[in-house]
């Protein structure tokens, strides 16, 4: 059963012109809030649609332009791919701190 960091409730941003979805938020609040590349691995062990969201995260972060969809077999992800998403989509949400 997955765990929901945040609901619209108590969610701590505001949503302005997020370009991202809420599903996108929460994902990458859940990567990273995970505890290393190995609880990642295990997290999208578990449900794969999640890691093949991140790879489509990936590339439009990376400005590739995804033209046709195909399953991903193996897709070598780094903490350094995770951090490029996590910023980039935290930053379209103004956080209220």
């Amino acid at each position: 059963m997955a765990t929901t960091l945040f609901t619209w409730d108590t969610a701590n941003f505001a949503w302005n012109d997020n370009p991202y979805t809420w599903d996108d938020v929460a994902l990458v609040t859940e990567l990273s809030n995970a505890g290393g590349i190995a609880e990642v691995e295990d997290i999208f062990r578990k449900t794969p649609a999640k890691k093949k969201r991140f790879v489509e995260l990936l590339c439009q972060v990376q400005g590739k332009d995804i033209k046709e969809i195909k399953e991903i077999k193996e897709h070598k992800i780094f903490i350094s791919d995770i951090d490029m998403v996590v910023k980039d989509v935290m930053a379209k949400v103004e956080m209220e701190l």
